[in-house]
C-alpha cells in the first residue's frame, strides 16, 4: 500500500496515519495467517501421504512374512507377528532343508520402526536368494554349503576359511558385501548404533579380506570384490555411521 501528498499539500497528521498503519497491520496479519493455512495443508497432505504409504509399507511387510506355514505331522502350531508400529523388524520364516529336515529362522532386528523393517527385508531377501541359489547349485550337480557367521568374529572366520577349503578346494574369488545402517543424528547417537554399524560394515569386511585373501596370495592368485556405497562419497541425513563406514571400505 503506498500513500501520497495530500490535495491540500498539507503533511499529514498522526490521526491521518492512523487508518492506513490499522490496515496495512490488518493485512499483514491476513497474509501470515494464508501463508500458516498454506503451510499447515501441505503438512497435512504430507502426513497423509506418508501414512498411507506406511499402510502399504505395512501389507508389503505382512505378505512377505509366510502366509502358510509348513505343516508338521504330529504338531498343531500357528504363528502371529504384529509390530509395534506400522512396520518393525521382527521376521520369521521356514527353509525346507536336505534329508527332509525343516529349519526355523527368527529373527528380532534392534529397534523399530522403518530403520528395522528396511534390515528385516533385506535379511529375508538374503536368506531366500541362499536357499533358492543352493537349489539351482545343487540341480546343476555341484557342490554347495551355506555358513552363517558373525563376520566381526576373526576367529569364526578363519576357521571357516579352513573348513570352505577343506571341502571345496583353494578359494579364487571372494565377494564381500556387508551393510547395515542405524538411522540417528551424530550428536544423539547412542555408542552402540556407531560401533554395531562400523563393526560390520567395515570392520566385518576387513576380517573377511584377513581371513581368506592371504591363501590368494600365497598362491599368487585370486580376485577379491568389495562392495560400497555412493552413501560413501558424500554425507547422508541421519546416515553419518553408514557414511563413514562405506568411505572406508572405499578406502581399502
Amino acid at each position: 500500500m503506498s500513500v501520497s501528498q495530500k490535495l491540500s499539500e498539507a503533511p499529514f497528521s498522526s490521526t491521518d496515519l492512523r487508518l492506513p498503519r490499522s490496515v496495512s497491520t490488518q493485512t499483514g496479519l491476513a497474509l501470515e495467517v494464508a501463508h500458516l493455512t498454506a503451510a499447515i495443508g501441505q503438512e497435512i497432505a504430507s502426513r497423509e501421504r506418508l501414512n498411507r504409504e506406511l499402510e502399504i509399507a505395512r501389507e508389503v511387510q505382512e505378505h512377505i512374512l509366510p502366509q502358510h506355514p509348513p505343516a508338521i505331522a504330529g504338531l498343531d502350531y500357528s504363528v502371529l507377528c504384529r509390530p509395534a508400529r506400522e512396520v518393525g523388524g521382527d521376521y520369521y520364516d521356514f527353509l525346507k532343508l536336505p534329508g527332509g529336515k525343516l529349519g526355523l529362522a527368527i529373527e528380532d532386528v534392534s529397534g523399530k520402526g522403518i530403520g528395522a523393517a528396511l534390515l528385516m527385508a533385506n535379511l529375508c531377501a538374503s536368506l531366500r536368494g541362499q536357499e533358492e541359489t543352493g537349489k539351482q547349485v545343487q540341480a546343476l550337480g555341484s557342490k554347495w554349503k551355506a555358513v552363517t557367521l558373525d563376520q566381526r568374529d576373526r576367529a569364526a572366520l578363519h576357521q571357516a576359511a579352513a573348513a570352505i577349503e577343506s571341502s571345496f578346494g583353494p578359494v579364487s574369488i571372494l565377494f564381500a558385501n556387508a551393510g547395515i545402517q542405524q538411522f540417528h543424528p551424530l550428536l544423539e547417537m547412542e555408542d552402540g548404533d556407531w560401533d554395531i554399524t562400523i563393526d560390520n560394515n567395515l570392520t566385518g569386511t576387513c576380517n573377511v579380506l584377513r581371513a581368506f585373501v592371504p591363501a590368494m596370495v600365497k598362491r599368487e592368485y585370486g580376485r577379491v570384490i568389495l562392495t560400497t556405497s555412493t552413501q560413501g562419497q558424500h554425507g547422508t541425513f541421519l546416515g553419518a555411521a553408514y557414511s563413514a563406514s562405506k568411505w572406508g571400505i572405499i578406502g581399502l
